[in-house]
């Protein structure tokens, strides 16, 4: 049997930790056994790690020559390893210190065009991959959106993992903004130990409870849109499963959603990029604020074209599953000699 190494953050509700439990998961069934030595297994409200995952635990360096290093880039490649380093990074410059460590690896492999660029362009000499990241279709099915009640706009994100960048708090002031009343509600979904402004309009519901995937596939599937003024995103998971749930996005096609963000299937939100101090300098993306707001009015008045518009996200998000996203990795693994 093919083995290899996998590092990492390990937990079931943030990117990082999905990304190490989906692809672990996804290479054994393509014949890989995975050890996983892990940087640190977060638990909390519940959100166990499945037993499946913590079976595959060991505590010190492996003997395979190769490791995956699934982790954001300030981690140190295991010394004397060939790594494939997984990550990335939000904004258009990697910060020195960061280069340095991603240096160290064999190949570095990125979710998004846009990280390899920025990557490439900040100092990174080895070689750079484009591996997207994916969705499970037996979780985020579609499900068309009601064309009556309340028209339902959801937002999502971590604000513990960048505050100004996921946009929670200006979500909820842009929503209020372009329905001061109205036959509307906004929900929020954050974490127990977030924190978003705190509003007394009725028609906002925070929800603040650990959801497992299928509680979160119910809370998409309550919506009519989802919002997202996050002002980049290495990738875009939660968009993208959205998507999946026919749930099309209000937001601006950039950094990495531009992998299935696009006019067809999503409401494209005009920006310009500024300068951001918040991730070590580069660019952000500025959102045009009074066109948030008039396309939100717009959905409002026109379902239907949500709708349509949301079945179109369901089915270009079919290109990006976790099965595709980890045989494309599978293969680069194999070219890489990395079993021989």
């Amino acid at each position: 049997m093919k083995r290899l190494t996998v590092r990492g953050h390990v937990s079931t509700f943030t990117g990082y930790g999905q990304m190490l439990c989906e692809i672990v998961s996804r290479l054994d069934e393509l014949g890989v056994y995975c050890s996983i030595r892990p940087i640190e297994v977060v638990e909390p409200w519940g959100a166990t790690v499945p037993m499946e995952i913590k079976s595959k635990f060991v505590s010190g360096v492996q003997p395979e020559p190769w490791e995956i290093l699934i982790r954001s880039p300030w981690e140190l490649p295991t010394p004397r390893k060939k790594t494939i380093y997984y990550t990335m990074w939000e904004s258009t410059i990697l910060p020195k210190e960061y280069v340095e460590m991603v240096n160290k690896a064999e190949v570095v492999v990125v979710p998004s065009h846009w990280n390899k660029t920025g990557f490439e362009q900040s100092g990174v000499k080895v070689p750079v991959a484009v591996v997207p990241l994916g969705y499970c279709p037996n979780i985020f099915s579609s499900i068309p959106s009601r064309l009556d009640g309340p028209f339902v706009v959801g937002v999502a994100g971590r604000p513990g993992h960048g505050h100004k960048r996921k946009g929670i708090d200006r979500a909820i002031d842009i929503f209020q903004k372009a329905f001061p009343d109205g036959d509307v509600q906004l929900r929020v979904k954050v974490h127990p130990d977030d924190n978003v402004m705190d509003v007394k309009d009725p028609r906002i519901i925070v929800d603040k409870a650990h959801f497992t995937w299928a509680q979160m596939r119910e809370w998409f599937a309550s919506l009519d849109l989802f919002l997202s003024l996050s002002l980049v995103e290495g990738f875009g998971l939660l968009q993208l499963q959205a998507m999946a749930c026919s749930r099309p996005l209000m937001a601006a096609s950039y950094a990495g959603m531009t992998q299935f963000v696009n006019e067809s299937n999503s409401f494209c939100l005009p920006f310009k990029e500024v300068k951001n101090s918040d991730y070590g300098g580069g660019l952000w993306a500025e959102i045009d604020e009074d066109s948030a707001i008039d396309q939100l009015r717009s959905c409002y008045r026109n379902r239907a074209v949500v709708r349509s518009k949301g079945m179109s996200a369901a089915g270009d998000a079919l290109s990006f599953t976790w099965d595709k996203s980890v045989t494309k990795l599978y293969r680069l693994l194999l070219d890489l000699g990395v079993f021989r």
